[in-house]
C-alpha cells in the first residue's frame, strides 16, 4: 500500500515520529551495550537511571560524544563497573549499539530510560490507522503520490515521481528546521 510506504519513508527520515520509552536493563560489566528492543532501529536519547527494579525514577544521564569521552578520560571504557550510569555514547557503527560509563555494575541489575525509534508495522488491512503527526499531511501526500508515479505500470512518470519524492523529503527537513526554532524559543 502506497500510505503504508510513505509512512515508513517519514517514520525513517524523522526517528522521533515513532519513539518509543522503555526502562532497559543494562548488560551487567558491559560497556557496549546492543540489545536495542527487537522493534528498534535507532538509539534516540538514554535519559537517566532507572533503580535496580527498572522502575525508581534516578540520576540523569549525560550524553557526550565519543571524541569528548576520550578527552576526558582515555581508560573511560575499563573504568570499575558502577550501578548508577553517568554518561552514554553512540556507536557509530551501529544505531542499534551504545556506549555507557562506567559499565553497568556486575551484581545489581541497572535500569535505564531508554527512547529509541521503533521500526514502523507494515500495515496488514486497509483500515489499520495510519498513525502519524498532523504536521506530515502535505509531506505523506507528496510521498505517496510520487511513490504512485514510479510504480511499475506504463503510465509511470519517474521523473515526475522523483520530484515529489524530493520536495515531501524536503517539507520534512523544512519541518524538522521550524520545530528547532520553535523550542529555542
Amino acid at each position: 500500500d502506497l500510505q503504508a510506504a510513505g509512512v515508513r519513508r517519514v517514520r525513517k527520515a524523522k526517528p522521533d515520529e515513532n519513539s518509543t520509552r522503555v526502562a532497559l536493563q543494562l548488560t551487567a560489566g558491559k560497556t557496549l551495550h546492543a540489545i536495542l528492543p527487537a522493534d528498534g532501529w535507532q538509539i534516540l536519547d538514554i535519559v537517566r537511571n532507572m533503580g535496580p527494579d527498572g522502575a525508581t525514577p534516578g540520576p540523569v544521564i549525560g550524553y557526550l560524544s565519543r571524541k569528548e569521552l576520550d578527552a576526558q578520560d582515555r581508560k573511560w571504557i575499563s573504568a570499575a563497573p558502577s550501578a548508577e550510569i553517568w554518561n552514554w555514547t553512540r556507536d557509530k557503527t551501529d544505531n542499534k549499539k551504545f556506549y555507557t560509563y562506567p559499565a553497568a555494575h556486575l551484581a545489581t541489575a541497572v535500569y535505564v530510560e531508554m527512547i529509541y525509534s521503533a521500526i514502523p508495522a507494515l500495515f496488514t488491512a486497509a483500515i489499520d490507522p495510519l498513525v502519524i503527526s498532523d504536521i506530515h499531511q502535505t509531506t505523506m501526500e507528496l510521498l505517496t503520490a510520487g511513490l504512485a508515479l514510479m510504480e511499475d505500470d506504463p503510465k509511470a512518470d519517474i521523473p515526475r515521481g522523483a520530484a515529489l519524492l524530493k520536495t515531501g523529503f524536503d517539507s520534512l527537513r523544512l519541518g524538522a528546521s521550524a520545530e528547532m526554532a520553535v523550542e529555542g524559543r
